[in-house]
């Protein structure tokens, strides 16, 4: 069960995405017309934004290279074009996180990746919807 606080922090979060020199602001159940456009652009329908750091929730600068590590081996072997996030979140309790935005990687195959990263939850979307959460179970 996911508690209302994790779901409230995911969601008091801004996921800073820079692609070809636009800087978007995405957020939780908020549309981006802009980011559709970018979406248009680059001929593709969904998108997912996947970390691979703080495995379940906990700071951990060794657990985050080795998991970046393989984050980073997928993303290579997958040839899917991606942008680096900033997870940042709006209390500034937490520190900001690195993450990417990967287009074309759908809702089941982010949640695969999502669950070998040891990851809560993965932030997918469509073009023309809006960013939403889906937890993993992890």
């Amino acid at each position: 069960m996911i508690s209302s606080l994790l779901e409230a922090a995911f969601v008091a979060t801004t996921y800073r995405v820079e692609a070809n020199g636009i800087f978007f602001a995405l957020r939780i159940g908020k549309c981006s017309p802009e980011f559709d456009d970018l979406l248009a652009e680059a001929g593709v329908e969904e998108w997912t934004i996947v970390t691979a750091h703080n495995p379940g929730g906990f700071q951990s600068s060794k657990e985050n290279r080795l998991c970046e590590a393989r984050f980073d081996a997928y993303l290579d072997s997958s040839k899917l074009h991606f942008y680096e996030v900033g997870h940042v979140a709006d209390d500034g309790k937490w520190p900001e996180e690195r993450g990417r935005l990967v287009l074309g990687l759908n809702e089941v195959e982010a949640c695969r990746l999502g669950r070998t990263c040891r990851q809560t939850a993965v932030v997918c979307g469509n073009r023309g919807g809006v960013p939403r959460l889906v937890w993993l179970g992890v």
